[in-house]
Formats: C-alpha cells, sequence, structure tokens
C-alpha cells in the first residue's frame, strides 16, 4: 500500500502508530473474510513439510542462505523482506544451519525495524529480532 506523496506527508497522517498496510488488510478481512482466495490456503500443508520440500528442491539448506545474503546486500526493503522469507524455509525446515538462519534473521529484523516508521511494526521486528537471538543460542 502506498499512499500519494502529499498524504504521505500531512502532518496528521503519519503512520507513528500503526500504517496503511495494516489498515487495508483489517479492511479486506471486515468485508471479505479470514479467506484470502487461494484454495492452496484452506487446508495449508504444515509449514516444516513446505519447507522440507522448498530445502529439498534448491539442494539444502545453503543455497537459501546465500540467496538471503545476496538480497539483504541490496539494502532494499522489499528485498531484505524476501531475505527473510527464505530464512524462514530454512527456520522452518529445522534443518542445518539453523543457528545460522536465527542469527541473520536477527540482524535483518533489526535493519527493519531501524528504518520502520509504524511504532507497533518497528517493536514487532525488535521482539522477533529478540527472539530469534534467543533461538539461535540454543541450537
Amino acid at each position: 500500500v502506498d499512499l500519494p506523496e502529499e498524504l504521505k506527508q500531512h502532518r496528521y497522517l503519519q503512520p507513528l502508530y500503526g500504517c496503511p498496510t495494516f489498515a487495508v488488510q483489517s479492511i479486506l478481512r471486515r468485508y471479505k473474510g479470514w479467506y484470502d482466495g487461494n484454495p492452496t490456503n484452506i487446508f495449508p500443508s504444515p509449514k516444516p513439510a513446505v519447507a522440507a520440500e522448498v530445502v529439498a528442491l534448491v539442494g539444502g539448506v545453503e543455497p537459501l542462505i546465500e540467496r538471503a545474503r545476496q538480497l539483504a546486500e541490496s539494502g532494499e526493503l522489499k528485498d531484505i523482506q524476501l531475505a527473510l522469507h527464505l530464512l524462514d524455509f530454512v527456520i522452518d525446515h529445522s534443518g542445518d544451519s539453523l543457528v545460522e538462519a536465527y542469527q541473520f534473521k536477527a540482524r535483518l529484523l533489526e535493519s527493519r525495524a531501524k528504518v520502520e516508521v509504524s511504532f507497533i511494526a518497528r517493536n514487532i521486528f525488535r521482539a522477533g529480532a529478540a527472539l530469534a537471538q534467543e533461538a539461535s543460542t540454543k541450537g
């Protein structure tokens, strides 16, 4: 969701608490319900099962971690978000490189928090980073 520039700059419309994306998602949920329109999501496979298939397809967790590194190096938020999704496949797979994936995820979440204006999103990123860092110490 991207507001026109004149609305983004308006003093009273700054996304300090929530953000436009949260508002649009709430409106869609209200009028559309829980179903997102994709039949696959009615009875989704467990995340670890999906992750195992993706990990097997790409030949292990290392290609996923390497691609996440490449994406993160761009510094663009959209690429960092994609990198987070790839790391979640590694984490949900719960196989090799789990500590590395958690530590990397924590760093990426901290980087997202540093540039996030929304109070809620910023703190969710920070809390997620703390949880990922904690999980990395448990191996």
